[in-house]
């Protein structure tokens, strides 16, 4: 396994356990402002560039793509600033962008499913799916604000599958080096 996989690993898990503990916030306290929300976010992308940055910065001599790690960091830093700096102004323009989102999902999938409805089945789950996602983009794009709670809600959720998702990688890592580490310490191996 790759030294740079093997030693950031733990900052995977601790992504994933700050992702759900994050997405736990939101569900149990949807009445918590989607300021707030913002601007942990806001946190989140500054501590989260930092690291990244330094990790760059730590494998220069390891790992030459250590400079898509830096301008990740670079990125995550500057957006997280932002955020913070005008957290009402991310909130509108954040809504803005996933009703844009639903709107373009929501015509795809209807489109997807009349072109290839004699090629697959449940074609009327993807024209569900799609008057469902069209429907959130109008009540988006009509009531940006007043749909906090419920954004709130969706981001919770969001960040608890995506935390799961960053432990579940974790422990796939650590499983990984632990077959690597036994085959290569058998006497099949060499040793």
């Amino acid at each position: 396994m790759h030294p740079f996989i093997l030693r950031f690993s733990g900052l995977v898990l601790w992504r994933g356990i700050i992702f759900i503990l994050l997405g736990l916030l939101a569900l149990c306290w949807p009445g918590m402002t989607f300021g707030i929300l913002i601007i942990l976010f806001g946190f989140y992308m500054v501590v989260d560039g930092i690291v990244h940055i330094i990790t760059s910065i730590s494998v220069i001599k390891q790992d030459r793509d250590w400079w898509v790690t830096l301008l990740r960091g670079i990125f995550g830093l500057l957006l997280g600033v932002l955020i913070l700096m005008a957290p009402v102004a991310t909130a509108i323009v954040l809504t803005w962008y996933l009703a844009a989102w639903l709107l373009m999902v929501g015509i795809l999938e209807i489109i997807v499913a009349i072109r290839l409805r004699k090629k697959i089945q449940g074609e009327g789950w993807y024209i569900f799916n799609g008057i469902i996602a069209l429907i959130a983009a109008i009540v988006l794009i009509i009531h940006p604000l007043s749909s906090a709670v419920t954004l709130t809600l969706l981001a919770g959720v969001f960040a608890i599958v995506m935390g799961i998702y960053l432990i579940g990688v974790y422990i796939r890592l650590r499983r990984r080096h632990s077959r690597e580490h036994l085959q290569s310490g058998s006497p099949a191996a060499g040793h």
